[in-house]
């Protein structure tokens, strides 16, 4: 697939050549003085730190993002993906970033109560309460759906 082939030149390509060509300019501007980097060649976390950029390229054209989702929910249900793959080729993104960026905005969402405070399981999305209706005995049995009559 022309798509993988992209992608994998794309991730050569940042980790051989702009990602060491970052290093190089970052070095020389600390060393000529114009940016001020204090523990920069002392301090290991420090340079890593300064030198963590995220190289991000355009991402894939969807043409049905409400099919391609499904598929991707669906493939990460099955194990065929992770959440972690789909994130990076969605946008490029980092996997720790966007699950705590994640996080705190469900946070705060349930807190201002505009979502529930535990979220339904992945793939089931709204179908969690349309679906199953709680018995008095604590057991979850599907609710048949109602036919539709045609006229």
């Amino acid at each position: 697939m022309a798509a993988q082939f992209f992608r994998d030149r794309r991730t050569w390509l940042v980790r051989n050549f702009c990602a060491p060509v970052y290093e190089w300019f970052l070095t020389d501007a600390i060393n000529a003085g114009l940016i001020d980097a204090p523990g920069f060649f002392n301090d290991p976390v420090k340079r890593a730190a300064w030198l963590g950029a995220q190289w991000i390229g355009p991402a894939r054209i969807i043409l049905d993002p409400l099919k391609e989702w499904k598929a991707e929910t669906e493939a990460v249900n099955l194990g065929a993906r992770t959440i972690e793959q789909v994130i990076i080729e969605r946008g490029g993104d980092d996997f720790e970033q966007t699950t705590a960026q994640r996080a705190r905005e469900h946070t705060a969402r349930a807190a201002a109560k505009l979502e529930p405070e535990v979220l339904a399981p992945s793939g089931m999305g709204s179908r969690v309460n349309e679906d199953i209706e709680q018995k008095g005995d604590g057991t979850d049995k599907p609710k048949p759906k109602k036919a539709e009559k045609k006229q």
